[in-house]
């Protein structure tokens, strides 16, 4: 915030500086031109990063682990908002796990589980470290972690042949802001199928 009110203040004086400079006579008209170029170009950079705050990316834990198509929610709850035992749902419905495909999600819509919902969060939990691993490795770490701490819930569920596993995960830009949540959701694995109940305990 603090940068936005130097971006403005940067703009500001330039403006005054190219003012005098035309009273006076004075040199540094380029240097006013580029202050004020530089400012408008930092408060460009503060919008795009407040656009992607609180951005998570929504993978499948299936066996394939490729990546795929991406896409933005920009409606609903942050998810980082979302807690073991929400029902959520995704308007444009989440990726499908036989494909690979990868989401960048920022918001979802918390239902009631005993209703059509896209997934149900059973898991969460942190990725350890400071340093960013490459979105392989990533990957495999919330993959594991996920059918770690999920597995032999779905495996208790009567329609365990018809579930799979998903995942929320910090993007790139949120892993800058300090972000390593995972929450590890169970959804139907057909294409466009929804889940109609809680899994079982």
């Amino acid at each position: 915030m603090f940068g936005c009110f130097g971006g403005l203040l940067g703009v500001i004086l330039g403006i005054v500086a190219l003012r005098q400079i035309a009273r006076t006579g004075e040199k540094g008209r380029g240097f006013a031109v580029g202050g004020i170029v530089m400012s408008c170009l930092w408060l460009v950079f503060i919008a795009a990063g407040l656009a992607l705050e609180g951005t998570s990316v929504l993978s499948p834990d299936s066996a394939s682990g490729s990546n795929g198509t991406s896409r933005t929610e920009a409606e609903g709850v942050d998810v980082k908002k979302i807690k073991v035992g929400d029902c959520i749902n995704d308007d444009k419905g989440v990726p499908n796990a036989a494909d690979g495909e990868q989401a960048m999600v920022k918001r979802v819509e918390i239902v009631p589980c005993d209703g059509p919902h896209d997934g149900e969060a059973l898991a969460a939990f942190q990725v350890p470290g400071s340093v960013k691993p490459d979105e392989r490795q990533l990957f495999a770490l919330v993959s594991d972690g996920c059918k770690e701490r999920m597995l032999s819930r779905l495996r208790r569920d009567p329609a365990a042949g018809s579930l799979d596993m998903l995942s929320y995960y910090p993007s790139a830009d949120s892993w800058r802001r300090g972000d390593r949540d995972v929450v590890c959701l169970a959804v139907a694995a057909g294409e466009g199928t929804k889940l109609t109940r809680p899994i079982r305990p």
